[in-house]
């Protein structure tokens, strides 16, 4: 009696193959989720971390100027220009007053060494690129910005964020006054400080 031996066959079945390739495409959507997550979080830390670093900077240097400088009168705080100490602050908000370099593109905030005072007797007057000093950069918009006086203290608010398609938008239920709403790259920054101006009125 001939006996025959079934051989047995090595290799994977469809099935075997399919399920493989069914998990290793979840691991790869996963890997992918998980990259662009730490990436997201990684670049709103940054931008958290300039405007914070901008913010500090900008509120201290203005501070300074308005302990050490000659106390501003009202012609040298209009149109979003400050001149104290020989320096001007010129600045744009959206929605607000908008100041411009003498190539007419919009400026941010600078500072601009000006013993006259030149800008602040001028609300028209443009600022010359060369000569100033931008103090936020291209990746941040000031929102609000204000200097008040009450004899000699001064409160200086200002509120940055990101810019571009990464704007704040105005929010009458926050706080702020902003939000970032749904924009993930979105940042915001509130800066409040009090000086005491040793200038003469």
């Amino acid at each position: 009696m001939i006996t025959r031996q079934r051989r047995q066959e090595s290799g994977f079945t469809l099935i075997e193959l399919l399920l493989a390739m069914t998990f290793i495409a979840f691991l790869l959507l996963f890997t992918v989720a998980a990259v662009m997550q730490v990436t997201k979080q990684y670049v709103k830390g940054m931008a958290i971390r300039q405007i914070d670093q901008t913010g500090r900077q900008l509120v201290d240097d203005v501070s300074m100027a308005l302990r050490t400088g000659v106390q501003p009168n009202g012609s040298q705080l209009t149109n979003n220009r400050l001149c104290v100490g020989g320096k001007s602050y010129v600045w744009s908000i959206d929605g607000g007053v908008i100041n411009r370099y003498t190539d007419d593109t919009v400026l941010r905030f600078v500072s601009v060494q000006d013993a006259t005072g030149s800008l602040c007797a001028s609300s028209t007057a443009k600022v010359d690129k060369s000569k100033s000093t931008d103090l936020v950069g291209a990746y941040i918009t000031p929102l609000r910005f204000s200097v008040t006086q009450q004899g000699r203290l001064w409160s200086i608010t200002l509120v940055l964020s990101t810019s571009g398609e990464n704007i704040a938008i105005t929010d009458a239920s926050s706080v702020l006054g902003f939000s970032c709403g749904t924009n993930q790259f979105c940042a915001l920054g509130d800066f409040e400080t009090t000086a005491y101006s040793r200038g003469g009125q």
